[in-house]
């Protein structure tokens, strides 16, 4: 018999699979809690609010121009045609409101569109417009913005035969190219439009890309949905049909590819799992896995393009699941650390298990992000330097502890968590599972939770002749005050074998 003190005061290890992973840091769930701030404490992240159209609007895509005005595609609710909206100063601590730009009087707006800034030399001069889609595969444009602008049609993307289908657009090297079917559009420096300026192979559709020094991965598709691998192809940027190199993701469902911190990392999401890859050379890695996710319809991406986005070296994805929809996070507290994954943010505090995702961008320290909640299409945003409230529904939960024996019984005498001195008006509470069971809160012996102090001290009653234990935190803010947790403390009796 021997007693121990399980001490769990590092988190930067993120959702791992499994119930004991060895990764350091690991946790096995963690909700709308910031861990890439600092490795010595945990806390709530900020939330993200509603957000408001010109009435009878819906929003699908964001783009932003040189001068931090934000434009959103999207539609009017009467007849479905394409709508732009623009915001002023979006990287702002006090940005503006959303209005109206422009309405087409004719064109319905793609709910899986793009839209794409792009400014070109036109009759000796610059000049800037947005490119966006309307009905199946016209490509549209409007502009020249600050110039009497208007709407005029630039061609036709034949790859689109369906108003679902996806759809991406990239700009790469002060040019455009945008994705339809087999083929890859392009608009140059000068405006001069090419609809097949690339064709991937037979049987195979792009549904992302990226530009990797001179050349572009384009991440694709099967045209057979049950087929279980992806491609990644390697284009020049100057031939029309011919690849330089392929790889070949062994997963089916891919959604999206992204440089993130000089690593290619593709998602991919199939039978109710996600998984994130990691390239080495031509050679992928599976880094992280992920449950419960939804089922991909012609209309509705486990993770669209357009949720994905870079802030301070974090990467930021929408994801759609079955019971935790959300804006999921990629990323390292320090270098060295672990590359952690969490569910950083809700779109909103309503039942995250009818979201679904559409649209996220960042500007500054401000989220702007597009979802559907249980049929009704809303926006939300989070103003990261304008007093944000920080989330009462963040939550971590530990892996599962046996003391290094899954075998032998133990007794958890006590519980302990450490934090920073509490503010008025927040809070952390504490609950025990034993055996892969469910929790139980437990409170301290007057019977109250954590809300004042920086120490919290608990009684494990009920812990006993048990051979796993795991611990979780629910966390209350009040406005932007919250909750920094440091530790949690098992103390525990491993027992001899009998």
């Amino acid at each position: 018999m021997k007693e121990i003190l399980k001490i769990f005061d590092a988190f930067y290890g993120g959702i791992q699979k499994g119930d004991k992973p060895t990764v350091a840091g690991a946790v096995s769930n963690i909700e709308e809690v910031d861990i890439f701030t600092n490795k010595d404490y945990i806390q709530p992240e900020p939330i993200m609010s509603s957000d408001s159209l010109p009435s009878g609007s819906e929003l699908y895509a964001y783009d932003v121009d040189a001068g931090d005005t934000l434009y959103g595609y999207g539609k009017e609710t009467t007849n479905n045609y394409v709508r732009i909206f623009s915001l002023s100063s979006a990287g702002s601590d006090d940005p503006g409101s959303w209005s109206t730009l422009f309405t087409a009087s004719s064109g319905v707006a793609k709910s899986n569109g793009i839209i794409l800034h792009h400014e070109i030399t036109e009759s000796g001069s610059q000049k800037k417009y947005l490119y966006y889609i309307s009905n199946t595969n016209t490509l549209k444009r409007y502009g020249p913005l600050g110039s009497s602008p208007s709407e005029s049609t630039v061609g036709t993307l034949s790859g689109l035969s369906a108003s679902t289908d996806k759809t991406w657009g990239i700009r790469l090297f002060g040019e455009i190219y945008i994705g339809h079917g087999q083929f890859i559009a392009h608009v140059d420096d000068n405006g001069v439009f090419t609809e097949k300026k690339f064709t991937l192979p037979n049987g195979w559709y792009g549904v992302d890309a990226i530009g990797l020094s001179d050349r572009m991965l384009i991440l694709c598709q099967s045209v057979n949905p049950k087929i279980n691998y992806s491609m990644i192809y390697q284009w020049d940027l100057v031939a029309t049909t011919q690849f330089d190199d392929s790889i070949t993701i062994p997963m089916g469902g891919p959604q999206w590819i992204v440089n993130h911190k000089e690593v290619i990392r593709v998602l991919c999401a199939s039978n109710g799992v996600a998984k994130i890859y990691q390239l080495s050379g031509s050679y992928p890695i599976e880094t992280h896995t992920i449950y419960n996710i939804a089922t991909e319809t012609t209309g509705q991406a486990i993770s669209p393009v357009q949720t994905k986005a870079l802030k301070e070296g974090i990467l930021y994805f929408g994801l759609y699941k079955t019971d935790k929809t959300g804006i999921y996070a990629l990323g390292q507290v320090d270098e060295g650390k672990p590359v952690a994954l969490v569910l950083a943010k809700r779109f909103d505090t309503t039942d995250y298990s009818k979201h679904k995702p559409i649209a996220l961008f960042i500007s500054g320290a401000n989220f702007y992000a597009a979802y559907d909640d249980n049929g009704t299409k809303k926006i939300s945003r989070c103003e990261g330097n304008n007093s944000p409230t920080r989330s009462s529904n963040a939550v971590v939960e530990t892996i599962w502890y046996d003391a290094g024996d899954p075998i032998i019984e133990k007794d958890v005498i006590n519980a302990y968590l450490i934090s920073y001195d509490l503010s008025t008006g927040t809070s952390l509470k504490l609950y025990l599972a034993k055996d892969f069971g469910s929790y139980s809160e437990i409170k301290q012996p007057d019977g109250t939770v954590l809300s004042s102090g920086n120490f919290g001290f608990y009684k494990a009653e009920g812990f006993k002749n048990i051979r796993a234990i795991k611990a979780k935190v629910a966390f209350t803010s009040n406005g932007t005050n919250c909750p920094k947790l440091k530790a949690i403390g098992l103390h525990m009796i491993v027992k001899d074998y009998k």
